[in-house]
C-alpha cells in the first residue's frame, strides 16, 4: 500500500479559521512542518470566516499557508467548502484551527484513500477518543452525538473535524453542500451516503482541549431543524448511476 511518504499525490489541508488570533500562527507553522516532513507537495490553506479579532492581521504577516478571506462570518460549512472547492490537491483534508486532533492521523488516512473514497475521524472508535475531558462534559458529548446520530440516520462521528478525500469526491460533495453552520458535517456525510462514496472510519483521539460552546439542548434543537431541512433537499439530489462492474 502506498504510504505518505512515498505517495506522489498532492495534499490539501483545509483550515477554517473564525477568531484564532491566539493559535492560528502556531497551527500554521505546525502545519508546515509536518507536512514538510511528511509529504512530498502540499498546500495549506486557511480559511477567514469573518474573523472580528487579530486572525487577518496574523494571517497576513506569515507565508506558510494560503489565506482566503471574506469579511462577515458565515460559519464553519462556508469556510470548508470554500477552501476545498479551491484546493488544488489529489487528496483534501480539512481539520479543526486548533488541530485538536493533532496532524497524525493524515499518516493513516492518506494511505487508506487507495481503496476509499474518504476518511474520516472518529472518536467514538477510539478508547481515548475524547481524551481528557472531564465526565460530565463526556457525558454530554456522547448524549449529544447519540441524539444527533439517531436523528440524522447516519452511523458516523458526523461532528468530528477530522476528514480526508479523494480530489473527485470532495468536488462531487462540496458543489452540492449548501449548509453554512453547525450542522455542516452533518450534509457532508449525507451526501456522501447520497452519492455512494466509499467511507473509511478511522479513530482519533481529542489531544487539544478548547472551551466548548456547545450547549445540547439548544444545539440539538438547531441541529434538529437544519437536519429536516438537509434530508428535505437531498431528496431531490439524484443518486449516481452505477455501472455493472461497480
Amino acid at each position: 500500500m502506498t504510504t505518505p511518504e512515498t505517495t506522489t499525490k498532492k495534499l490539501s489541508l483545509v483550515i477554517p479559521a473564525y477568531n484564532e488570533q491566539n493559535t492560528i500562527l502556531r497551527t500554521v507553522q505546525e502545519a508546515r512542518e509536518f507536512c514538510a516532513e511528511h509529504f512530498a507537495d502540499a498546500e495549506i490553506i486557511v480559511v477567514n470566516d469573518g474573523s472580528t479579532d487579530k486572525t487577518e492581521e496574523i494571517l497576513a504577516g506569515q507565508s506558510l499557508a494560503r489565506v482566503i478571506s471574506y469579511p462577515e462570518n458565515r460559519g464553519k460549512g462556508c469556510a470548508v467548502r470554500t477552501g476545498i472547492l479551491a484546493a488544488a490537491g489529489d487528496i483534501v483534508c480539512f481539520t479543526d484551527a486548533d488541530l485538536a486532533y493533532g496532524l497524525s492521523p493524515l499518516l493513516r488516512a492518506v494511505p487508506l484513500l487507495a481503496e476509499y473514497d474518504a476518511v474520516v475521524g472518529s472518536r467514538r472508535l477510539s478508547a481515548e477518543g475524547y481524551g481528557e475531558y472531564t465526565p460530565l462534559r463526556k457525558l454530554m458529548s456522547r448524549v449529544f452525538h447519540f441524539m444527533t446520530r439517531v436523528f440524522s440516520g447516519l452511523k458516523y462521528d458526523s461532528q468530528c473535524g477530522f476528514k480526508c478525500f479523494s480530489r473527485e469526491a470532495a468536488r462531487d460533495v462540496f458543489t452540492l453542500t449548501q449548509t453554512d453552520g453547525f450542522a455542516a458535517d452533518f450534509e457532508i456525510m449525507l451526501l456522501a451516503d447520497k452519492l455512494g462514496l466509499r467511507v473509511a472510519e478511522l479513530p482519533v483521539s481529542i489531544i487539544r482541549h478548547g472551551n466548548s460552546s456547545v450547549s445540547v439542548v439548544r444545539d440539538s434543537l438547531r441541529v434538529f431543524a437544519d437536519l429536516r431541512r438537509i434530508r428535505a433537499r437531498l431528496k431531490r439530489v439524484a443518486a449516481p448511476e452505477k455501472t455493472p462492474n461497480e
